[in-house]
């Protein structure tokens, strides 16, 4: 996607006078990703970050989803201004993940899958078999 931009249109009386935008502060702007993550394999036990880096102004405020729902509490779950971080990662941390970011000119999301390969450290069972995304980066 295209960073922000602003358009100028022109009065067809004199082409040397612009007609005023809708948008008076050229700084605001919708969000826009920088940075995300389509999928991530990593083995159980090891930590993670997923990232999701927005600019915009005023600053997006983020939310993370899990599997349609938003992030339960859990400690090991950190939300950082790069992205999401999670340690001792448990198969159960395999899932769909959504970044979400607004602010009051818009919004924009990401989704990433994260898949947990092994089993969790506190001796949870693996559900069988599973298929695995190659790793991505960017968008």
């Amino acid at each position: 996607s295209a960073g922000p931009f602003l358009l100028s249109l022109w009065a067809s009386s004199s082409p040397c006078e612009p007609v005023s935008s809708p948008n008076p502060d050229p700084a605001e702007s919708i969000p826009t990703m920088l940075d995300s993550f389509q999928s991530r394999e990593v083995r159980a036990g090891r930590p993670v970050e997923l990232p999701c880096i927005a600019s915009g102004y005023p600053n997006p405020a983020v939310r993370w989803i899990k599997d349609g729902r938003p992030l339960p509490a859990d400690s090991r779950w950190t939300k950082r201004i790069t992205g999401l971080s999670i340690s001792e990662l448990r198969v159960e941390d395999s899932g769909t993940y959504i970044c979400e970011v607004t602010n009051t000119f818009g919004s924009a999301e990401v989704t990433g899958t994260l898949t947990v390969i092994g089993e969790s450290p506190r001796g949870g069972q693996d559900e069988g078999p599973r298929e695995y995304s190659e790793q991505c980066w960017g968008m």
